[in-house]
């Protein structure tokens, strides 16, 4: 045997250094890109402005190429320009408050009481003003240049005939969402917001469209024929009821401390047993109020977000809905679950104060057969079909408004008709009695164990025998 010598093959690898450096750059930038990205998500996302890219992105893919169309007819619209003029020392001022919201997560009373003076040019005439920040939560502060102000009108003057107001990014209420729950709530006798969108021009500097909303003062009251009174809210979660502007109005006579005394007294007698609230309110109004919330989905608008307004004619609490927050296209449609009398009919055993109250009140069989006839009108589709044809010439003028600033943007008026058909569907829904006879008492008991009040019309035995007619619900 011969035995060659062996001669391991080598393998030869073309190592390309450059090539091998450009793999190392590549995997370098792509971890920093990602790790940029996470951060730039995080940030959007405390400040509420990814919420915002997700709507703009939905929309445009919904409209296509109508955004086109919808902002070429904006342009024949002109809505009022709003000059805001504010000094440098005083834009730091309301800086170093957003930044505290920024880096609290939300916008506290204290950022709230932050004040400076600045001036408001409309048409020729000029005003004096007072300017802070609002709201609670980042949306109202998230962008940085188109954020939202309180603005109060010094020297007895009014603007739009308001005294106060608020200059809102228009998402921060759904865009045109409250301009129809506004419409609605004047269409149905309660009080109602004046809310429309204007120019905003900050020093000079054009921030587009606004949402100008009336704020809680006399003038709003007696914009609504009523006779100047208290409003006012309650927060369950700090037990304190806020009356807006207090001081002032005591200080000019415009009410009195008994009327707060009342207010105090009522609602802090209440809180354990909300049984003794009923007597105090405006029962028709509150039905409406309800039907409203539960057409417009606006159940953002209840609890903490809830308003009142005291009649001190009738001494009656009269409920004031604000910040709907519902029907946006990128929310996707209402919910069928979602209608008050499903959410409170039940007892409430809950410490917390509203959802105790809510249960109290539909268990009034007052309030309740209020409630029930005001839905069953409220959820035919003749009342929508009337509302955007009486209102049509309104809401495509401030539509177009909006269209300036955000040309991708539609009302998705289909939901509301869908919300409709949800509303009718748990109206027809099959109602169910329990009955049981006594051969002791001779009696039959009935008992209705459905949340929604029934009317027996007769009793018939099967050879019809016997019949009972009854006028009373159950």
């Amino acid at each position: 045997m011969i035995i060659k010598d062996f001669k391991p093959k080598i393998i030869k690898i073309n190592f390309n250094k450059k090539k091998f450096f450009l793999i190392l750059i590549s995997i370098f930038l792509l971890s920093t890109f990602s790790l940029y990205l996470l951060y730039t998500g995080a940030k959007l996302q405390k400040n509420q402005t990814a919420a915002h890219f997700k709507e703009l992105i939905s929309d445009l893919k919904r409209e296509k190429f109508s955004f086109i169309e919808n902002y070429l007819k904006s342009l024949t619209f002109k809505p009022d320009n709003i000059y805001l003029d504010i000094n440098f020392k005083n834009i730091l001022k309301l800086e170093d408050a957003r930044n505290n919201a920024l880096n609290r997560g939300y916008i506290s009373q204290k950022d709230q009481m932050i004040t400076v003076n600045a001036k408001i040019k409309k048409d020729k005439e000029n005003y004096n003003v007072v300017v802070s920040p609002t709201g609670f939560l980042l949306d109202m502060i998230g962008d940085k240049k188109k954020r939202a102000y309180k603005i109060k009108v010094k020297d007895n003057e009014t603007l739009y005939s308001m005294s106060e107001f608020k200059l809102l990014p228009p998402k921060s209420r759904f865009y045109l969402t409250e301009l129809i729950g506004q419409t609605i709530s004047k269409t149905e006798g309660l009080i109602n917001i004046n809310y429309f969108f204007v120019n905003l021009l900050l020093n000079g500097d054009n921030l587009g469209t606004y949402a100008l909303e009336e704020h809680l003062t006399k003038e709003l009251i007696e914009r609504n024929d009523k006779r100047n009174g208290i409003i006012f809210s309650y927060n369950q979660d700090t037990g304190k009821i806020k009356i807006f502007n207090k001081n002032k109005y005591l200080k000019n006579g415009e009410f009195n401390k008994e009327q707060i005394d009342y207010i105090n007294y009522i609602w802090n007698n209440s809180i354990q047993d909300p049984k003794k609230l009923i007597k105090h309110i405006n029962i028709d109004k509150f039905s409406k109020y309800f039907a409203i919330i539960d057409l417009m989905d606006g159940f953002h608008s209840l609890e903490n977000n809830s308003l009142f307004y005291l009649d001190p004619i009738s001494l009656k609490i009269e409920p004031i809905i604000r910040e709907f927050n519902s029907y946006r296209y990128v929310d996707g449609p209402p919910s069928y679950e979602w209608i008050s009398i499903e959410q409170f009919a039940e007892k409430e055993n809950n410490s917390l104060f509203y959802k105790k109250f809510y249960s109290t009140l539909f268990s009034n069989r007052e309030f309740l057969n209020g409630y029930i006839k005001n839905l069953d009108r409220l959820s035919k589709k003749k009342y929508l079909d009337d509302l955007f044809k009486n209102n049509k010439k309104l809401l495509n003028k401030q539509l177009s408004f909006i269209h300036k600033s955000y040309p991708g943007y539609n009302f998705p008026k289909e939901y509301m008709y869908l919300k409709q058909d949800h509303i009718r569907k748990h109206l027809s829904q099959k109602k169910i009695l329990l009955s049981r006879y006594s051969n002791v008492k001779n009696e039959i008991e009935i008992e209705n164990i459905s949340k929604y009040p029934l009317k027996i019309v007769k009793l018939i035995n099967t050879d019809e025998s016997f019949i009972k007619e009854f006028k009373n619900y159950i």
